[in-house]
């Protein structure tokens, strides 16, 4: 079975060979392309729970128009 190597690193537009690297560099680009996962991650978490929290705040608005609770008045002083 055939194992697929990185041989360069596209960095800010800039190539690297692998093979130039140190360990230590090596294991700053896994940190970050870690973090961009988990930023990936937590985008589509968020978009996700925004659509569950659009969905039942229209189950709120629905629910209390079909039961005919009024907002109350706003008091000027």
């Amino acid at each position: 079975m055939e194992e697929n190597k990185v041989e360069n690193i596209n960095f800010d537009g800039k190539e690297y060979a692998v093979a130039n690297l140190q360990p230590e560099h090596i294991a700053l680009f896994n940190l970050l392309l870690r973090v961009t996962r988990e930023i990936e991650d937590a985008a589509y978490n968020l978009q996700k729970l925004q659509g569950s929290q659009a969905h039942y705040a229209a189950v709120v608005r629905a629910k209390l128009e079909e039961d005919g609770i009024e907002p109350q008045e706003t008091v000027n002083e």
